[in-house]
This record gives structure tokens, C-alpha cells and sequence, in this order.
């Protein structure tokens, strides 16, 4: 969860849950990140308690465009997706 749009060169904290059969998983996992566009100065998290924050930048786009998270695992790549429009500030 997070912003869903971002000013151009912004950045926004975006938070990772992670559920296990429909519960809150309790084990510790670390979670790859990649991005379509835009920039992710963390390009792994671990997850504790079931959640984790990392922050994404619409550095160097501009209005229009569309910034594209991922997260998953090392064999399981992008089980979930995240899209945020860049707007004008």
C-alpha cells in the first residue's frame, strides 16, 4: 500500500504485507523489489511481523508517466504489483 500517484522527482513510502493462506505471516521473509521506471534505493526488504516499508522515487519522469513496483521472491517474481502515476505537483 501507498501513494498511488506522485509529483515528478517525489518520493513515497509504500508498505509490504505479507499473508500466508489469508493470515498475517509471522516468519521472517526477505522480499526482492524491482521497478519498471523511476528509482528503488532498496532493492530488497525483510519482512517481520508480516510488514515492511520501503520508499520508491519518481526520479526523472515527468508528468504522464507511470512508475511500476514489484515485489516477490528469488523463484517467484512479482506476485504482487504496484502502479503510480506521475502527476504535476
Amino acid at each position: 500500500s501507498g501513494p498511488d500517484t506522485l509529483a515528478p522527482d517525489a518520493q513515497g513510502e509504500y508498505t509490504l504485507r505479507a499473508f500466508l493462506n489469508g493470515e498475517v505471516c509471522d516468519q521472517p521473509l526477505d522480499v526482492e523489489l524491482e521497478h519498471v521506471n523511476g528509482y528503488l534505493p532498496k532493492t530488497r526488504v525483510r519482512v517481520l511481523g508480516g510488514e515492511a516499508t520501503f520508499r520508491a522515487s519518481a526520479l526523472g519522469l515527468l508528468p504522464g508517466d507511470v512508475l511500476k513496483l514489484k515485489a516477490g521472491f528469488r523463484y517467484w517474481a512479482a506476485v504482487a504489483e504496484k502502479k503510480i502515476e506521475v502527476i504535476h505537483g
